[in-house]
């Protein structure tokens, strides 16, 4: 459809993970019939495909990196960490990853953490954060109150360290008894059961998924 001078072309997607390929060939051929002078890719398999229209097209390549790939597709696959297939396939991710990436025009890392892997490995990655824009924040209230609130926001899953930072919460915790931790945004985990393991037990508030104004004036 056409969004004012942006065309979005969407692509039918199968309901099992198994038929991956399936949506990844579709995408392919959706990309062959399109004109454009550069190709714009957050994964390693949408990289792969990038990299071919590159070979047949001509196309330039830029490698947008949010995330640590290698430990999360087994998470999105529900393999568990400590699984000796989780540690196999990220071992073959990484090097798969990395090799592709030396070829984009271009690659963007969303922090330095995430840009380390990719250093001295063709081109150098150029970092843009995604944390809070402070400009667009409401100005803060005068008044506060002596309560500790540590807030965590994003879409949240284990990876992203929901168990460290409530172990981290439970330890200040013990020294500093009205500190709480506020999860701003979509929790994919359990959250009680994370909780539950830690002495003494944090005080926690989830809010759910805020719109971006909200979410500002709640931080």
């Amino acid at each position: 459809r056409d969004d004012g001078d942006v065309r979005i072309v969407t692509i039918p997607k199968p309901a099992s993970t198994l038929l991956h390929p399936v949506t990844l060939w579709r995408v392919f051929w959706a990309c062959l019939g399109e004109e454009c002078d550069v190709v714009h890719c957050h994964e390693p398999d949408a990289l792969l495909l990038a990299l071919l229209l590159k070979a047949v097209r001509g196309k330039k390549v830029v490698y947008d990196i949010h995330e640590h790939w290698p430990s999360e597709i087994p998470f999105d696959l529900g393999l568990p960490d400590a699984a000796v297939l989780t540690r196999t396939l990220a071992s073959l991710i990484s090097p798969v990853e990395l090799l592709l990436a030396r070829f984009a025009d271009a690659k963007v890392a969303v922090s330095e953490s995430v840009a380390e892997r990719f250093r001295g490995n063709g081109t150098e990655p150029v970092i843009i954060s995604n944390y809070s824009v402070t400009d667009l924040a409401p100005p803060v209230p005068k008044a506060r109150n002596g309560h500790g609130v540590v807030y965590m926001a994003g879409n949240m899953q284990l990876f992203h360290g929901i168990r460290e930072c409530i172990q981290a919460i439970s330890r200040v915790k013990a020294k500093f008894p009205d500190v709480s931790l506020t999860l701003v945004g979509n929790v994919r985990e359990d959250i009680g059961a994370i909780a539950a393991k830690t002495d003494p037990r944090p005080e926690i508030t989830m809010t759910g998924y805020l719109p971006y104004r909200e979410m500002y004036e709640t931080l």
